[in-house]
């Protein structure tokens, strides 16, 4: 089976291996060729490369501040050419899209062209964008065109044949909104049997100066959708308990200055850690130095319907879990696993789930074993691609339409 991949992470050597990545490699393992498209900015032409045994094909990306929407106009139309051009040149038998407009546009096009499957995926709800832009942004003038962007979405999603939604729910909403129950697939988030850190505990607690020996940390973007003062105000309360502890966040985002406020007035800044963005092959090893994994997302609608990373890279690393119960994907793995603590998404109720956890070390170990094994074995990339390909070999066997061969 020969596959081509279109979404637009950007392309560098130790990028973050999402989910998608590490499914594809994996099926890459299996004899299946798998082509990925990809924008790169340290290509200065379109150039040949391999991920993890997956052949990428690099398209530059260069990025000019003051001409930035010439430049994607002009990425837009390299992009488009290199993919019709490697089409002309091989024949795939499937197409797989992830979230971006212009690439599923181009997906649906190639179907019809090769008369090949077109397999969408979709990370996050249709109105995700367009409230995030409305409600934290503060940039309404570009709504009418996010809400183009949603109709287009849908056109797409009711026009492929296999729609991937994140989640159970998400599938739910797709098919209110009209997309047939029949074409969808629930196909989760997962994580890869991560190998043991690099470096040791101590390492880690030196280079961010951490004295005590008990560390929390939260994984993930810092904007302010995602409300994470609840997650320092919450640090702030039990850091007056008995139990002194460290908070590493990791990450950035747009609120990162503000939360960074909140820790200076309430008298913990020097006991809270911000280490920006981070390597991929750092994140095993700064979990591995953490005892405590928290995913906190508040219960907006669109992240109710969301699958977060975070939660199952925690448990991989055999930490114990404290994570809000609004929403369902996180519920659903911590009830199955007794791999954490569920909690709502307030400040009192965050801290006293953390609380419980600092207090009783030895529940906390079992916890962190509990998670440990229900993820590698609900939700491994080796497990997951294993069920992908049954579904794209079956969608194969279904179509008999001539793939590869372009109408005259």
């Amino acid at each position: 089976m020969k596959i081509c991949m279109l979404f637009g992470d950007r392309y560098h050597e130790n990028m973050r291996i999402v989910p998608q990545i590490g499914i594809a490699s994996y099926l890459t393992h299996f004899g299946h060729e798998i082509t990925w498209v990809v924008p790169s900015e340290r290509a200065k032409r379109v150039q040949s490369s391999v991920f993890n045994g997956i052949s990428v094909i690099e398209i530059p990306l260069q990025r000019w501040p003051k001409m930035f929407e010439r430049c994607k106009i002009g990425y837009g139309l390299r992009r488009m050419n290199t993919i019709l051009k490697i089409f002309r040149e091989r024949q795939y038998d499937l197409v797989f899209v992830r979230d971006g407009t212009f690439d599923a546009l181009l997906g649906l096009y190639l179907k019809k062209r090769y008369h090949l499957p077109f397999v969408y995926e979709l990370s996050n709800p249709l109105e995700q964008r367009r409230d995030t832009y409305a409600s934290y942004l503060n940039k309404k003038h570009i709504l009418p065109f996010l809400r183009i962007d949603e109709y287009c979405r849908a056109y797409l999603m009711q026009n492929a044949d296999l729609v991937l939604p994140t989640t159970a729910w998400m599938a739910d909403d797709f098919a209110e909104k009209g997309v047939e129950r029949e074409k969808m697939l629930p196909f989760p988030n997962g994580v890869k049997a991560i190998q043991p850190p690099l470096v040791d505990k101590k390492e880690i607690h030196e280079r961010y100066h951490i004295r005590e020996d008990t560390t929390i940390i939260y994984i993930g973007a810092m904007h302010r959708e995602r409300h994470l003062d609840v997650l320092i105000n919450a640090f702030a309360k039990i850091s007056q308990d008995e139990h002194p502890c460290h908070l590493l966040m990791v990450g950035d985002g747009n609120d990162r200055d503000h939360l960074e406020t909140i820790a200076e007035e309430r008298g913990i800044k020097d006991n809270i850690v911000f280490t920006g963005q981070v390597d991929q092959d750092e994140i095993p090893n700064l979990i591995a130095a953490a005892d405590i994994g928290v995913s906190c997302i508040p219960p907006l609608p669109f992240f109710k319907l969301s699958s977060p990373i975070k939660l199952f890279e925690y448990m991989a690393m055999q930490k114990p879990v404290v994570a809000n119960f609004e929403i369902p994907e996180q519920k659903e793995a911590l009830e199955a696993s007794k791999g954490g603590v569920l909690i709502p998404f307030e400040v009192d109720a965050l801290a006293e789930g953390l609380l419980q956890i600092l207090r009783d070390p030895a529940g906390a170990r079992v916890m962190g074993e509990n998670g440990h094994s229900w993820v590698m074995e609900n939700r491994n990339f080796e497990k997951l691609a294993k069920n992908l390909e049954k579904v794209y070999l079956s969608l194969l066997v279904q179509d008999s339409r001539g793939m590869g061969h372009p109408d005259s």
